[in-house]
């Protein structure tokens, strides 16, 4: 049986693996903003790549 100041201790460690939703936010609407524009599919396959890494720099930071 876990006291509730272990059980706050353990919420405090796991907070900083959530997502930060503001984050994520400016994502989708960076991604949505690139899919909306007409762009030419060969252009479309070359930008691709540049949404993953926007996505993945400002969902999963990098730790210092």
């Amino acid at each position: 049986m876990t006291t509730a100041a272990e059980a706050d201790a353990a919420t405090q460690h796991e907070a900083p693996d959530e997502l930060d939703i503001d984050k994520t936010n400016a994502a989708v609407s960076l991604i949505m903003q690139l899919k909306t524009k007409t762009i030419s599919a060969k252009k479309r396959l070359n930008i691709i790549p540049v949404e993953n890494m926007l996505v993945t720099m400002i969902v999963f930071p990098p730790k210092v």
